[in-house]
């Protein structure tokens, strides 16, 4: 494959047509790292590094990068790296999408491995993740794998979340298990072929759509490892889409939160609840990013989220810490209140203080023996 420029995602080749190739042909690579990149010049060479590390072998790699219409030089740092090293390649679309769906999907129409997984520019991964998450989801015959991830804020780093080891089957009833972190997810390429699940070119909530989308369509099984794969690298960044929120762009999330909502009713009990518990605090954490201060946008907004909060019962359980307050009041319909809330806490949002004492606080630090444990496979 050579370096591609791409008009749409309509434009590429059918997966099911005999012109294009399908699940069924023979994988060239045991993995696809489908990684999407907007102006991440300065990132590129330390991932390639990472990747180039893994103890899974990076020959068994494909690493497909697809270049948003940066505006920096990562074009030509990718084209230098797709030159270099056969399993790197490199698309480039000729437009910005503004957001990560439509590199993601192309990435994905233009993969070869057997499994793929989705990585950010920005976040590194452990040296033996991949390799992990292959052995457990080869062993298991699971249609994907979701992991446990690290925060690494301040030179410090904090778990994000706490899975042990478990196989959960489709019919399971008992167990809930979810997870909205799609990036690091190793995933059958199979499974998304013949179930046709993409990433809805929206600008936010496409993760938690294609996560809800995965975990009602498996029919044989997930696999949760207690290993550590994604390293979340907490940093402040203008090009960051969460730090570019507009009243458009929260509208369509709460009509997708509705359309989530709705899908939660086909899950057992357990399923809902931690859909609940994950969706529904990043909706309203959301509101505290929305760079708009005209107060009648904003308010309109609120009106929306209100009407499906009374949708459903459950939504209240989900809502928790800094967002209870911001709920009540919408609940109540005091718009002015919550306008003026949210609007403060925009102001704060990033302050180191804030992020402390609130964004972070229930996030454990690493033990010593943790961190020992796991020194010789961080990047």
């Amino acid at each position: 494959m050579t370096q591609t420029d791409i008009t749409s995602t309509n434009d590429l080749r059918d997966l099911n047509t005999p012109d294009g190739f399908s699940y069924q042909d023979m994988p060239e690579y045991k993995i696809s790292i489908i990684i999407s990149c907007y102006n991440g010049e300065k990132y590129i060479p330390a991932l390639i590094h990472n990747l180039k590390r893994q103890t899974i072998g990076f020959e068994d790699l494909e690493v497909i990068f697809v270049d948003d219409c940066s505006k920096d030089h990562s074009a030509e740092t990718l084209r230098s790296y797709e030159k270099k090293y056969p399993n790197i390649h490199m698309i480039r679309l000729p437009k910005n999408s503004g957001g990560a769906s439509r590199p993601r999907n192309t990435g994905l129409k233009n993969a070869h491995g057997e499994y793929v997984m989705f990585l950010d520019i920005d976040d590194p991964i452990t040296l033996n993740g991949i390799e992990k998450a292959y052995e457990a989801i080869t062993l298991y015959d699971a249609d994907f794998v979701i992991s446990n991830a690290l925060l690494l804020l301040n030179g410090a780093y904090y778990k994000l979340n706490d899975f042990c080891q478990k196989i959960i089957k489709s019919d399971n009833s008992s167990t809930g298990y979810s997870n909205m972190i799609i990036v690091g997810m190793l995933i059958s390429r199979e499974f998304l072929l013949k179930n046709n699940i993409r990433f809805k070119e929206i600008r936010l909530g496409e993760d938690e759509l294609f996560a809800l989308e995965s975990y009602v369509k498996t029919r044989k099984a997930f696999y949760t490892i207690p290993d550590p794969i994604l390293i979340y690298n907490y940093k402040i960044s203008s090009d960051s889409v969460t730090h570019n929120i507009t009243t458009d762009h929260m509208l369509t999330l709460l009509d997708n939160l509705d359309h989530m909502m709705h899908i939660c009713k086909r899950l057992n009990r357990e399923f809902k609840k931690d859909m609940y518990a994950n969706y529904i605090p990043v909706v309203y954490s959301f509101l505290f990013h929305l760079r708009c201060f005209d107060k009648k946008n904003v308010i309109k907004i609120f009106r929306q989220l209100n009407r499906t909060q009374n949708k459903y019962k459950r939504f209240s359980s989900a809502v928790k810490g800094l967002i209870k307050p911001v709920y009540n009041l919408i609940s109540k319909g005091h718009y002015t209140a919550a306008f003026l809330i949210t609007k403060a806490v925009y102001l704060i949002y990033d302050t180191p203080l804030f992020i402390k004492l609130f964004r972070f606080k229930n996030t454990k630090k690493l033990s010593k023996e943790e961190y020992e444990k796991l020194k010789g496979v961080l990047p």
